[in-house]
């Protein structure tokens, strides 16, 4: 069950969205806007940083140490970045352009704090469609569908969820064959 549900919850999760539009209001989402925005650069936290590499080890790029996280952030705090970044309009775009900064030796400024905002920015803002998901997985395996094995289920969440699909057409029903099918279904249950 679990392989299912990462099939659906993961990718799906900002499908048609850019990460500008994403509305990062809530918990996880307040931090997210105050490091990883970066209008924000002057008055975000190194709190933040901690924060998130706790809850989420697996953000911290390889090669890296929360140590080489807080120096790169106290660095990038520091420089005035506003001319270089002037031409992007995305945050993801800019901290990629951020990612490529080199200092006067050559060498990567910013390669680990880039990486690991670039990690932060793909965590979901809600967890709404996680719990469509759960939703669909309950309409579907129902207690007279009990023995429904995870590919057969798998299969049906894959069909229902591809645009286009011929069911969508043979779905338009009208309110009152809605309501009528809807009784019926009712009466069967509990006869």
């Amino acid at each position: 069950m679990r392989n299912l549900l990462s099939r659906f919850v993961k990718p799906a999760a900002m499908v048609g969205k850019s990460v500008d539009e994403v509305q990062y209001t809530l918990g996880y989402n307040q931090k997210v806007d105050k490091i990883a925005d970066t209008d924000k650069q002057s008055t975000a936290k190194q709190s933040s940083i901690e924060f998130f590499a706790n809850r989420f080890p697996v953000l911290i790029p390889d090669g890296a140490t929360m140590d080489t996280l807080t120096e790169q952030f106290v660095l990038y705090q520091t420089q005035d970045l506003t001319t270089e970044l002037e031409a992007f309009d995305r945050v993801d775009e800019k901290w990629n352009a951020i990612g490529q900064m080199k200092d006067t030796g050559g060498n990567l400024m910013f390669n680990h704090l880039a990486q690991f905002c670039l990690g932060i920015l793909c965590i979901p803002p809600s967890s709404a469609h996680c719990e469509r998901v759960f939703s669909v997985v309950r309409k579907n395996r129902t207690d007279q569908r009990a023995s429904l094995g995870d590919q057969t289920l798998e299969a049906l969440l894959v069909n229902k969820s591809k645009p286009g699909n011929p069911c969508d057409e043979a779905r338009k029903h009208s309110n009152a064959t809605l309501d009528r099918l809807k009784g019926a279904y009712y009466n069967h249950l509990n006869s």
